[in-house]
């Protein structure tokens, strides 16, 4: 009887294809209660986004606050990381809208991307969107009622429900009054 000898080519044939054939869909953001997500912020603010500019390929927003509910008054405008940085990160900022952010400091001015080489952002301090972009919420008018538009991982408390469905002219997305969020985020 003839004995096979060990092949580590095939070895490493079969672990490269492992990690190529990997499912990158089996990365999910966790739920996160309303509370928990008021926790981990910094900062909690209704904003408007005066600006969005790209250092070294990332984008990077510029808001005047309006309104800070949680976190050191201030005036002076704030800048956080309005893109992804990983692969179910919603980061993102649109120019004039308003918000109700969430952000989180960053520890240093480097923000590390996935596939792409760090980049290296002058603003200073910092900020991101907490909950890998959660954190945002645009507002909008809906029926005359300030709205805020809450994402499905974001788990609302009995106090806090989304305005009922139809909404004519059909607007997508969970739409809370902003009323009910603020209330709540000022307990």
């Amino acid at each position: 009887m003839m004995r096979r000898r060990f092949n580590p080519s095939l070895l490493l044939f079969v672990h490269i294809a492992s990690v190529v054939c990997a499912n990158p869909a089996d990365a999910k953001v966790r739920n996160i209660r309303l509370r928990e997500l008021i926790k981990q912020s910094d900062y909690v603010l209704l904003a408007r986004v005066s600006w969005v500019v790209r250092f070294d390929g990332l984008h990077v927003a510029m808001a005047d606050p309006i309104d800070v509910f949680k976190g050191e008054p201030r005036l002076e405008p704030i800048y956080f990381v309005a893109d992804s940085t990983w692969t179910c990160d919603t980061s993102t900022a649109v120019r004039g809208e308003t918000a109700l952010l969430f952000l989180t400091k960053a520890k240093s001015q480097r923000v590390d991307l996935i596939g792409r080489k760090p980049a290296k952002v002058k603003a200073n301090p910092l900020y991101f969107i907490s909950h890998s972009g959660r954190g945002r919420m645009p507002l909008k008018t809906i029926d005359g009622w300030p709205c805020v538009n809450v994402q499905s991982e974001v788990l609302l408390p009995a106090s806090v429900q989304p305005i009922p469905r139809p909404i004519r002219p059909y607007i997508p997305g969970r739409w809370v009054p902003q009323t009910d969020v603020v209330t709540y985020v000022s307990k």
